[in-house]
């Protein structure tokens, strides 16, 4: 369904425990990179073990049953990083990284981020790092100045759009 969203106009988009509770996260997923610009980046939360707990608290919702995409999600509405790893980057995702800096069979929430390709027509393995964007006829220096803040580990794309910003001028 259509929100009038601006396609490939955002430089990023956070979700925090939402994602699960669609009918098809393949859909889903292709929606959210059809709203990034250029290797913009999709940064969410989702919890990612199989629980009677979980099934407790959030099963009398309607979403956590929601999905439909039998294929991905034969039994369970969340999934392993493992999963997501390979859907998003069957999405056209690059640089898809889990940020607890836990082992995988650790994670119970997974944070997980994600690059949109440089260009709209790029494959994943295409698209270079991310550049920082600017609007027309603003200087990178005027967008970047200031202090930022972003979560990310040191060696993921997260750490190289820090580095960016500082060599622009951020903090």
């Amino acid at each position: 369904r259509s929100q009038d969203y601006e396609l490939h106009s955002f430089d990023v988009v956070i979700a925090s425990e939402v994602l699960h509770a669609t009918s098809d996260l393949k859909v889903t997923l292709e929606n959210i990179r059809s709203l990034l610009a250029p290797n913009g980046l999709l940064a969410f939360a989702e919890l990612a073990v199989q629980s009677a707990y979980l099934d407790i608290v959030f099963g009398v919702l309607e979403g956590w049953w929601r999905f439909q995409d039998l294929d991905r999600r034969p039994d369970y509405p969340l999934m392993p990083f493992a999963s997501w790893h390979r859907l998003l980057t069957d999405c056209g995702f690059q640089d898809v990284t889990e940020c607890s800096g836990r082992p995988q069979e650790a994670i119970i929430n997974a944070v997980i981020m994600a690059q949109a390709p440089s260009r709209i027509e790029d494959s994943p393995s295409d698209a270079p790092l991310p550049e920082i964007p600017s609007a027309p006829g603003e200087s990178t220096a005027s967008r970047t100045s200031g202090p930022w803040v972003v979560f990310a580990e040191e060696g993921g794309i997260g750490g190289e759009f820090a580095r960016r910003l500082v060599a622009a001028g951020g903090s």
